[in-house]
């Protein structure tokens, strides 16, 4: 027996997107939806819904904008803070606040101490990114962005990532 129509309703995202990219690669089926419940002033309807999107977390977007970015064309080191250290820092820790985590580990057993060596490079890339930032520079929206300097600092950007 076949099915014409099929609804699943979860509030797993995680298992939402598995049965998404499995339903999708096991049908031929072209018009296949997915979507979501959203209110809507004092209703519920159905909407479309880019689970593939949300299913890449914050981080992994940044990370993605910052390669896409170089290969078609920012900063994303905090969030990659976030998810290294997820169970010290805290939503109101900043790059500077992790730079200052770093600069301040004297033992060797602090997870920010391996970190030390990287702070000149820290310092600079976040140094750069609050020249874009409105919490900086009230001037950030008229800063000019030269190409060549934002591609540089997304290498290197990438280039700490993988350090930290």
């Amino acid at each position: 027996m076949q099915a014409a129509q099929l609804f699943v309703l979860t509030h797993n995202l995680i298992f939402g997107h598995e049965f998404w990219k499995n339903a999708k690669h096991a049908t031929s089926v072209n018009d296949i939806q997915c979507s979501k419940i959203e209110n809507i002033l004092n209703s519920s309807c159905l909407v479309n819904y880019d689970i593939d999107a949300e299913n890449l977390k914050s981080v992994f977007k940044d990370v993605l904008a910052v390669r896409d970015y170089l290969i078609s064309g920012c900063l994303s080191l905090e969030s990659y803070f976030r998810l290294k250290f997820f169970d010290i820092l805290t939503d109101n820790d900043w790059l500077g606040g992790f730079i200052d985590r770093v600069r301040t580990s004297a033992d060797t057993t602090d997870r920010f101490y391996r970190l030390r060596d990287s702070l000149p490079e820290m310092k600079e890339i976040n140094d750069y990114s609050k020249r874009f930032h409105h919490s900086f520079n009230n001037n950030y929206d008229n800063e000019p962005v030269n190409d060549a300097e934002l591609r540089n600092f997304c290498q290197r950007t990438l280039a700490m990532i993988e350090v930290i």
